[in-house]
């Protein structure tokens, strides 16, 4: 008798299921395309889950979809928050949730999306504040220059698998500083420069390595894959953007001046 029970029920959702509307069709809002000006008492219609179109009077269109009244609301498109850490990090005094950076200087392999916690708590807050896409962008711990590969996500999701959007968007380059304090005393300004000079140095053998890389690979050469030059050859290839942070105006200009010999 309850086999029959489960069985009608199935059967009553799978009609539900054909029955409901393909479409959605939001009516009544201020919808703000920011392509265009606002548009007062607007529709919208989505299926999908994707915008099909925005106007004044989208009815024919919309057939038989679902009316869901917005009177009094706004719509905007979602937020997408750039070069962010959103998922990658809890709460910072607690070392085990914090996953930002990798260790060493040269981490061209790190996968920004691959260490997102899906269940972290500000997702969701996030989300209710209308950022649903975030640039997850990998920073360099101590020492750190080449911090990774970021991704863009959305903050819905039950693994990172399903919350990747698209990756990678870019390498990210952190480019050493020799803008220091005046009060600094000469002898930890002269290893400040020399660890700028250092981490320069490392940077060109990283671009070196991974053209030699490219090269070896293109002739049948690789003994083994490395991970590190594999994942700078589609930058080398242009296939691929590099992110060169820089703050001051030495950073820009050096960060300009390799570009420029790197072609």
């Amino acid at each position: 008798m309850n086999l029959y029970k489960v069985a009608g029920g199935l059967a009553s959702l799978l009609l539900l299921a054909s029955a409901a509307p393909a479409a959605t069709l939001y009516t009544g809002a201020t919808l703000h395309p920011v392509s265009s000006a606002p548009i007062e008492n607007g529709q919208m219609l989505v299926d999908g889950g994707k915008i099909i179109a925005v106007g004044a009077d989208l009815s024919a269109q919309a057939g038989n979809a679902e009316r869901v009244d917005l009177s009094g609301r706004w719509v905007v498109p979602a937020f997408i928050a750039a070069n962010s850490v959103m998922g990658l990090t809890e709460i910072e005094s607690v070392r085990g949730s914090v996953d930002v950076a990798e260790t060493g200087a040269i981490n061209p392999n790190a996968r920004a999306q691959v260490a997102i916690n899906p269940d972290s708590d500000l997702l969701p807050v996030a989300r209710a504040n209308g950022v649903l896409y975030v640039h997850v962008v990998p920073q360099a711990g101590q020492g750190g220059i080449v911090a990774g590969q970021s991704a863009l996500v959305q903050l819905d999701g039950w693994t990172w698998e399903q919350m990747t959007v698209k990756a990678p968007i870019g390498l990210h380059l952190m480019w050493p500083s020799t803008r220091l304090p005046p009060w600094l005393p000469a002898p930890m300004r002269a290893e400040a420069i020399k660890g700028a000079a250092r981490s320069r140095e490392l940077i060109d053998q990283a671009f070196d390595n991974a053209a030699a890389y490219r090269t070896a690979k293109a002739a049948g050469t690789v003994a083994a894959p490395d991970a590190r030059w594999e994942a700078m050859v589609p930058v080398l290839e242009g296939r691929t953007r590099l992110y060169i942070h820089a703050v001051d105006l030495q950073q820009i200009r050096e960060a300009l001046d390799f570009t420029r010999q790197r072609g």
